[in-house]
Parts: structure tokens; C-alpha cells; sequence
């Protein structure tokens, strides 16, 4: 009645121990919908100053049902008192507020303990005189079986309170990555029905490492989230936290993907309307950002991973040694939650937990685990899972992952290959493949067309040429400095800087053969389309593709077989064609399906099935690439 007076903040309930005893507690942090002030620790001081009251008085009035009378006594106390806490703790709504209560349960579970323990040892003076023969010592060894079960009994009573909450851990932590993740981001991805033309067109320079800072923010958010889990409650609420994590992260990538779209499609507009502003390396900062989000969640695939392994040996291993011994009382001082981690110590989860409140929390655990067994029933299963090759512990946020990266390689790959795509445009219908043949030749004995002028490749392909050309210093000079850059701000060593430079290398050289190689397909898919080859026009041809196949090989790409195969048939002597195709083919040095194209262009008779030899045209052309 005591507590229900002092739960509902009646001013008149309690005696005056009771309020000598309220002046004395320390006080929690403010905040936790009124929670705070040590409300928790001061119920449970008064039930245990009663217990421990009425046990000096049950020791001398009546010590034969000393313990009987106790614990009925504490077990009634306790079902009553916590239906007014589970109501007070309904309130609780963050993870700050629990780490003070974990300590004021730890003081009320220590003294509990120290209780219990004098009655077993009040009584055992009096079994082992009565434990005259083998089987009176083994109800003597029964009752102390009998005794902990008593105490784990009465252990779950005081605990249940806090315990469902504790079980609600990953919906206290549900404002903090709510907040984390829906952070605004540098370019506004929320629905709107018409927007101003100027903000349609509006890129900033530095919009992909914006977004990636703010990426940084929330994966920092979300790691805190995980090592604070693990330091409050064991990791006992790791499995359900993680699902929130999952999912909410799969979201937010979501969201950083449409922002990646709207960045793709103001460029597509400033390159469509020749603006300045459509700078390549807008494009360019997204591979970095691609990048950084994909070691970010790697990290964190990691450390879920990692925890989870670790925790749940630790926990199967403190479950089967049941209670530890009790130990001597000690002050609430020591376990007293310190303040709140300053201001500046980052949003990790070491840095918002104090150390008192993750001591506390780790004293508690194997009592929580003792009293409520069917804790690791999650973990175990997530175990299971975990020994699976494919196994995920984060398989949404992995996926939107993977699904923003290809957006951004594609997105990425398409304004490369812009400038291309541009210049090849008119070159199927060029007058130069079909211009006459009259101020040419045919070369004695040979049948091939020979121009009476150098034939230098067209405008259309040497500018395709120049912009390959380019690409290297201009991916090198960006990739390079823009991650040594990152390495240098974030403080890290010298020899780890050096290592994100030669990562960074290695990424500009992917991407350059990315785009060189995808730049020569493009390249073969236009000249496909050349409905006609005078035999000028193809000496023309054979010159251009020649001048494009060195460009890829001096950037050390591999020319694509339907390039290799153009260049060495474009402009064949047509009397020796059939004889020199059919050869390459069953050679596999030619693509055949090319060699059809060059014949229908220059009006020769080919026959490509007889000319397939063993492998095929198209497995040739596989071979060749391959090569």
C-alpha cells in the first residue's frame, strides 16, 4: 500500500525513514517520461528493509516457518507491487532511462540474494543434525535443490518488470534510428506534383559526397545501435533489433537510390541542353559513393555477424552455470549510472552508455538468464541459421544495397558513354560508305580497293577516340584524390591511406575498361547498321575501325571480336573473300555473323553455314573475346 501511495506521487504515504531514505537516492537523468529520480530504487530498498524486518522478527518468533512465512510473504509483496510498476514502466520510451534502472534492479536483486542466503544457511546447522543417516543428507541436498529454485522463483518476480521492457529494447531504440534514417538528404526525394524548372535543374557539384556524409551519419547511428544492445541487455535482444535494423536500412537505401535518380536525370537534362554545369565528375562522385556504401554495410554485415558469434557462446555458457555465488553487499555506488556521455562523444554505443549502467547490466545478466531461460531460444535459432553459407544477418538492407549499386554503376555507365552515343549517331547514314570509286584503284593481283588518298579516320571516330583517350587521367585524378582525401579528414594512418589510394586506382581501372570496352560495342552495334559499302567506303571503314582498335589497345583493353573482325574483312580482296572468311572462321578468329554483314554490305556472295567450321560462329566470336 506503501508503494501504491508512492507510485501514484502521493506526498502523504510512507513513514519517515521512507523520505530520510528519498532524500539520500541519487538521481537518474532527466528524461524517460518521468522515470527518472531513482523512483525504482526507492520501492525496492522499502520491500527489502520490510523483508529483511520481518525475517529478524520471524527468526525469533517463529524460526521453524522463518523461511515458509518469508518467502510467501515476499512473493505476495512483489505480484503486487509490480502491477504498479509494469504500469509505470509502460512510460518508458528510450534506452538512457534503462540503463538507470538496470542499476536499481541490480541493488534490489543483490539484496534479494543476501536475504535469501542467510536463510539457507539459518536453516542448515539444524538439516545436517537431523541428517543422521545417507538418506536424511540426501533431503538435506533436495532442500537446497528446493532453495534455489525459490530463489530463481523470487529472482523472476523481481525482474519481470524491467524484463518486459527489456524485451521492448529494440522499440526503445526505434526513435533513435527513425531519426538517424530519416535525415534530410541534400536532394529532395519526396513526391512533389510540379517543381520549379530552376530547382529541376539546380546539381550541386558536391551533391554525391554530401550524400555520402550523410550515409556516414547513419551508419555510425546504426553500429552505436547494435554495440549498445549488446552492452545493456547481453544481446539477448539482438535477434529482434537486428530485424528492425534490417529493415528500416533497407528502406533508407531505397530512399538514397531515388535520390541517385534524381541526380542521373538532372544531368541526362543539362548534357540534353549543352548547360556548363553538366560536369562529368557530378557523375563520376557517385562511383566513390557507391563504393562508401558498400563497405559501410559491409561493416556493418560484419559486426552483426561478429557479435552474434561471440555473445552466444558467452550466454549458453553463463545459462548452464546458473546463479553465480553471492557475493557481499555492496554499496549503490557502485553501481550508481554516471551521466550521460558528453556532448561530442559521438553517437556510438559505447560513448551512450555509461560504464556504471553496462556493469551493471552485465552483473544482471546471468539472473536474467536464470529467471528467463527462454531468452536464448532466439539466438539459438538465428545459430542456425548463421551456419548457412548464404546465411544474411541483414538480407533486405544487403539486397537495396545491391540494387542502389547497379542503379548508380548504370546510371554512371550511361553518361560515360554519352559522349559517344552522340558522336556515333549519324555514322551509319555517313555519304562516305557509299561515295564512288572513281578516283580509286585495285591493286595489282590483290582485288582490294586502293584510294588514291590516305585514308584518315573520320571525324565521328576520332572524336570517340579523343574522349577514350582522356578518360584515364580524368577517373585517376578523381578516384584517386577524392578517397586520399577521405582517408587523410578521417585521420586515419599513412599506410592505411595508401592503401585506400591503390583501392581507388584499382576501381579507375575497372571503370576504364568498363567504359572502353563498352564504348567498342557501341562502336560495332553502329557500323552493323551501314546498309551499303562501296569499295571506298570500305577501305574508309577498315581505316576507322583499325584507328579504334589501337585507341582500346593502348588503354589496354581487348577490341571486341566483331571490332577485330571488321578491320581485317572491311575492306578483304572481294576475290578471296569466301576463301579468307570461311578460313578464320573454323580458325575462330572471325565472327561470323559479322563476315555476313560485311558481305551483304559489299554485295558478296557468302555462304555462312558452309563456311562455319567446328565451333561455330558465335562460339568463335566467344572464343575470341575471351582472348
Amino acid at each position: 500500500d506503501g508503494a501504491a501511495a508512492m507510485l501514484s506521487g502521493s506526498s502523504g504515504g510512507g513513514s519517515a525513514a521512507t523520505k530520510g531514505q528519498q532524500q539520500q537516492q541519487p538521481h537518474h537523468a532527466p528524461g524517460g517520461g518521468g522515470l527518472s529520480g531513482g523512483w525504482l530504487l526507492l520501492l525496492y530498498n522499502n520491500l527489502m528493509a520490510m523483508f529483511e524486518a520481518d525475517a529478524a522478527w520471524l527468526a525469533g518468533c517463529l524460526p521453524a516457518q522463518k523461511q515458509q512465512l518469508l518467502v510467501a510473504l515476499m512473493t505476495a509483496a512483489f505480484e503486487k507491487a509490480n502491477k504498479l510498476v509494469r504500469v509505470k514502466l509502460s512510460a518508458l520510451h528510450n534506452t538512457k532511462v534503462l540503463g538507470g534502472l538496470l542499476g536499481d534492479v541490480l541493488v534490489a536483486a543483490r539484496r534479494l540474494r543476501e536475504l535469501l542466503s542467510t536463510l539457507s544457511s539459518a536453516s542448515s546447522p539444524s538439516a545436517a543434525a537431523a541428517a543422521s543417516t545417507t538418506a536424511a543428507a540426501a533431503a538435506a541436498v533436495a532442500g537446497g535443490s528446493d532453495d534455489s529454485q525459490v530463489e530463481v522463483r523470487l529472482l523472476k518476480l523481481l525482474l519481470d518488470p524491467l524484463e518486459q521492457q527489456v524485451s521492448r529494447y529494440s522499440t526503445l531504440e526505434e526513435p533513435v534510428i527513425s531519426a538517424a534514417l530519416s535525415a534530410a538528404l541534400p536532394i529532395n526525394t519526396s513526391n512533389r506534383p510540379a517543381a520549379a524548372a530552376a530547382d529541376d535543374e539546380e546539381l550541386e557539384s558536391e551533391v554525391a559526397q554530401k550524400l555520402a556524409d550523410v550515409c556516414s551519419a547513419a551508419f555510425v547511428c546504426l553500429s552505436g545501435v547494435v554495440e549498445r544492445c549488446t552492452l545493456l541487455t547481453g544481446g539477448t535482444e539482438l535477434p529482434q533489433l537486428v530485424v528492425n535494423v534490417d529493415r528500416q536500412l533497407a528502406g533508407y537505401l531505397q530512399r538514397i537510390q531515388a535520390a541517385v535518380g534524381i541526380v542521373s536525370g538532372r544531368y541526362s537534362r543539362l548534357v540534353a541542353s549543352g548547360a556548363a554545369a553538366a560536369d562529368i565528375s557530378i557523375m563520376l562522385q557517385l562511383i566513390v559513393l557507391a563504393r562508401h556504401i558498400t563497405t559501410r554495410l559491409s561493416s556493418l554485415e560484419t559486426q552483426v555477424r561478429s557479435t552474434l558469434a561471440k555473445i552466444l557462446p558467452r550466454l549458453q555458457q553463463s545459462a548452464t552455470a546458473g546463479l553465480p555465488p553471492v557475493g557481499l553487499l555492496r554499496q549503490h555506488s557502485a553501481v550508481q549510472p554516471a551521466a550521460a556521455a558528453p556532448e561530442g562523444g559521438g553517437s556510438s554505443g559505447a560513448a551512450a552508455v555509461s560504464a556504471a549502467a553496462a556493469a551493471a547490466a552485465a552483473e544482471l545478466l546471468p539472473l536474467r538468464l536464470a529467471a528467463f531461460p527462454a531468452k536464448l531460444q532466439p539466438l539459438s535459432k538465428l545459430q542456425v541459421a548463421a551456419s548457412n553459407s548464404r546465411f544474411m544477418s541483414l538480407p533486405a538492407a544487403n539486397a537495396s544495397g545491391s540494387a542502389l549499386c547497379e542503379a548508380i554503376t548504370a546510371a554512371v555507365y550511361g553518361a560515360l558513354l554519352g559522349p559517344v552515343t552522340s558522336a556515333l549517331a549519324p555514322l551509319p547514314s555517313l555519304p562516305e560508305w557509299t561515295a564512288g570509286s572513281a578516283t580509286a584503284g585495285v591493286a595489282p593481283g590483290a582485288g582490294a580497293v586502293v584510294p588514291s588518298f590516305s585514308a584518315y579516320p573520320l571525324p565521328a571516330v576520332t572524336s570517340v577516340g579523343e574522349y577514350l583517350m582522356a578518360l584515364p587521367q580524368q577517373l585517376e585524378v578523381l578516384l584517386g584524390e577524392g578517397e586520399a582525401a577521405a582517408a587523410a579528414g578521417s585521420g586515419e594512418q599513412q599506410q592505411q591511406q595508401q592503401l585506400m589510394e591503390e583501392e581507388a586506382d584499382e576501381l579507375a581501372t575497372e571503370w576504364l575498361d568498363k567504359v572502353v570496352h563498352g564504348a567498342g560495342l557501341l562502336y560495332a552495334d553502329s557500323i552493323l547498321q551501314i546498309k551499303q559499302l562501296s569499295p571506298a567506303g570500305s577501305v574508309q571503314l577498315a581505316a576507322d575501325v583499325e584507328y579504334v582498335n589501337n585507341v582500346m589497345s593502348a588503354l589496354a583493353v581487348a577490341p571486341p571480336p566483331q571490332l577485330v573482325t571488321f578491320q581485317f574483312f572491311a575492306a578483304a580482296p572481294a576475290d578471296t573473300f569466301d576463301q579468307a572468311a570461311a578460313a578464320a572462321v573454323a580458325g575462330g578468329s572471325a565472327d561470323a555473323k559479322v563476315l555476313k554483314a560485311i558481305a551483304v554490305m559489299r554485295g558478296i556472295t557468302w555462304d555462312e553455314n558452309t563456311a562455319a567450321g567446328p565451333g561455330g560462329g558465335s562460339a568463335a566470336g566467344s572464343s575470341a573475346l575471351d582472348h
